[in-house]
């Protein structure tokens, strides 16, 4: 072992202290419970592959009661289907075989570390991508998506290791990976706007298109037994959701956030990464701004900072611009020393200095409360095991955030209450003998189908559950007989 770390540089020693305080510190603070209705997506879909299935069995029909089926799933024809690609919920089926489900997004962080050293040493130095690989592991939206069970850092991890893979001249290997990339998040095929650069410039573009056609037709056949076509997904209708008249808001939004994130250091370095006259930089804009502007049109996010999540598989590509930016800045700073040997000196001090910036992404991420949270999610449980408690087995409660929670954790059955058919629903329900509860939101307490709901039938109000500034519970009652 002496001999091991005397034969190591000390960029490497470094870096792999880093990488395993990150990965520590994501397992730490990973996912514990699962709850909203991406995380339950993707999980349901996960327990669902590993038991060799795809559809979701309700109790009452889909097609008559279309609010029994949770959000993470869609409702196609009689069958609940999951809304999400298979990508990230193959992960999860493959983890759960050992029940390390909550362990699938801090080893995927890990390894999308390694990769970003990767990359960045076959331009940079040995210390500069060791540092970045320091700032690109604590950056404030990689460590949100190496904690929680999303699909963000996986959809990233694929493109860098398509990219990495490329650059190594495996091009099976590479395409595989891109093509398992669109499995996870299907816009990741805007990376092959940047991909179009590196094919044409080393005559690679039919070979690598070829290799791509694969895991493209795996996912086609997966989307045509689900969704009778290879391009549909479960992505029902959110064609609609994209207008030009967002881009204003959203690109106000999303500039804001980055540099926020990134800090003023890391942001300025990106910039003059682009006057670097390197053979990928406008690789890595083509790589970055398609993400920007699909996102920029589309009505989700503005609100909260980590709907940069959007834009995670694209982050990578600012952190190899800075570290371009970074390289000139020091050869320009050491080129002006007239004493040669404090040279080697002064780029250690920007580095230092650089690497400091991991304190102002620890502190962004804590003042946010979202990142450094160790039971992410436990509201969820809570809040259904309470009604739980008081409910007979069996009985159906309508919500909004909680009803894949509901089925999860506990022997109820649930439906969506904002979904018109929430009212037939229930007096279906009524007439089988079933009890019926409604947990209400407070963002949704002013909600027309919930008021009707009240309105219609005899209620009873329980205690509060003590989250979210008070999530209301009823119980409905029959009707009085006529």
């Amino acid at each position: 072992m002496r001999a091991l770390l005397t034969r190591c540089h000390p960029a490497h020693l470094f870096l792999g202290i880093v990488l395993l305080t990150a990965f520590v510190t994501y397992s730490y603070y990973r996912q514990r419970y699962v709850g909203a209705a991406d995380l339950y997506g993707y999980y349901q879909q996960g327990e669902m592959l590993r038991q060799g299935r795809l559809a979701l069995p309700l109790e009452l029909p889909v097609d008559k009661f279309p609010s029994v089926v949770p959000y993470g799933y869609v409702d196609v024809g009689d069958r609940a289907l999951p809304q999400y690609p298979p990508g990230f919920p193959l992960l999860i089926a493959l983890a759960g075989i050992f029940n390390l489900q909550y362990f699938v997004t801090p080893v995927i962080g890990f390894l999308g570390g390694v990769l970003v050293y990767l990359i960045l040493r076959g331009s940079v130095s040995r210390w500069t991508a060791a540092v970045f690989t320091l700032l690109w592991a604590f950056f404030p939206i990689v460590a949100y998506s190496s904690s929680i069970l999303m699909s963000d850092m996986v959809s990233a991890v694929g493109l860098l290791a398509a990219w990495w893979l490329y650059r190594r001249g495996n091009l099976m290997l590479s395409a595989f990976a891109l093509g398992f990339s669109f499995c996870v998040r299907p816009t990741n095929v805007l990376f092959l706007i940047a991909m179009v650069l590196p094919l044409w410039r080393d005559r690679r573009m039919l070979r690598y298109s070829l290799w791509l056609v694969l895991p493209c037709a795996l996912y086609g056949l997966y989307n045509h037994a689900l969704f009778g076509a290879p391009w549909r997904t479960g992505y029902v209708g959110v064609g609609q959701e994209f207008r030009t008249e967002f881009f204003a808001g959203q690109f106000a939004f999303y500039a804001r956030e980055t540099i926020r994130q990134l800090g003023w250091p890391l942001a300025a370095l990106t910039v003059l990464g682009l006057t670097v006259p390197h053979r990928d930089r406008w690789f890595h804009v083509l790589w970055f701004v398609p993400f920007l502007g699909l996102y920029c049109v589309w009505s989700a996010g503005g609100d909260r900072w980590w709907w940069t999540r959007f834009l995670l598989p694209a982050y990578a590509a600012l952190f190899f611009l800075a570290a371009q930016g970074f390289e000139r800045l020091k050869a320009w700073m050491q080129n002006r020393m007239s004493v040669t040997h404090w040279r080697p000196a002064v780029g250690a001090l920007l580095l230092g200095a650089l690497a400091c910036t991991t304190f102002y992404h620890i502190r962004l991420a804590r003042r946010e409360q979202d990142v450094w949270v160790q039971y992410k999610g436990w509201e969820y449980c809570y809040a259904v095991n309470q009604v739980a408690a008081v409910a007979a087995p069996g009985s159906y409660v309508g919500s909004l955030e909680f009803a894949g929670a509901q089925l999860l954790y506990t022997d109820l059955h649930s439906f969506i209450t904002v979904y018109d058919d929430a009212v037939p629903l229930v007096r279906e329900v009524m007439q089988r003998g079933r009890e019926v509860y409604l947990l209400i939101e407070p963002w949704r307490q002013d909600n027309n189908i919930i008021r009707a709901l009240l309105a219609e039938y005899p209620h009873e109000r329980l205690p509060d559950i003590g989250i979210w500034d008070g999530v209301q519970v009823y119980r409905l009652r029959p009707p009085p007989a006529t």
